[in-house]
């Protein structure tokens, strides 16, 4: 029991005794090399944790459609923008994250296909926006129901010579994109060191 006690007194004449520089030195070296551990801890748990490629997906698509439309939008009011290919492709890796909750190895691939197969399609449509709002040559156009206007977009665009038009927007939609994806591969790249 004696022993105990002197035991407790001793560590508690430890515990207010003054620390040397070097004790000193040595314990902030410790904590920080806890904190560097800690955080590498919670960025390794984040990095291991599996992204869903179902959710991911469909958050894809949803970023995507809502990107083409950004895009079909502009185009329609007669302008090609840098902006549109890179709202596109962000607003598809944006939606794979939210619905993933992780981008993962897979996220990046499954959001750029996606985003390649959605551009043409927004660039049609944005086309055929184009077409009803700027089109005085065939006043029935206009009036026409979305779906037949689908139909008698490409022989117009053949018609009145536009092709060359529409596949000029297009490349630089995927000129656009793949810039912006670049750039955020990079970034993550970048903070995932």
């Amino acid at each position: 029991m004696k022993k105990g006690k002197a035991y407790a007194r001793y560590l508690e004449q430890e515990t207010h005794r003054p620390k040397s520089a070097a004790e000193e030195l040595a314990r902030q070296q410790a904590e920080e090399i806890e904190k560097q551990e800690l955080r590498k801890g919670v960025r390794d748990m984040a990095s291991e944790r599996k992204s869903h490629m179902g959710l991911g997906g469909l958050g894809a698509v949803i970023g995507c459609l809502a990107g083409g439309a950004v895009w079909a939008f502009i185009l329609g009011q007669g302008y090609i923008t840098v902006y549109g290919g890179i709202i596109m492709i962000l607003l598809s890796f944006g939606g794979y994250k939210l619905f993933s909750l992780n981008m993962g190895t897979d996220g990046m691939p499954v959001s750029v296909i996606l985003s390649i197969v959605v551009l043409p399609i927004a660039t049609y449509a944005g086309f055929i926006l184009l077409l009803t709002n700027h089109l005085s040559i065939f006043s029935s156009y206009p009036g026409l129901p979305f779906f037949d206007k689908w139909q008698q977009t490409w022989g117009m665009l053949r018609e009145y010579k536009l092709m060359g038009d529409f596949f000029k927007c297009l490349g630089n939609g995927y000129l656009y994109m793949v810039v912006a994806a670049g750039g955020v591969y990079a970034l993550l790249w970048r903070l995932d060191r």
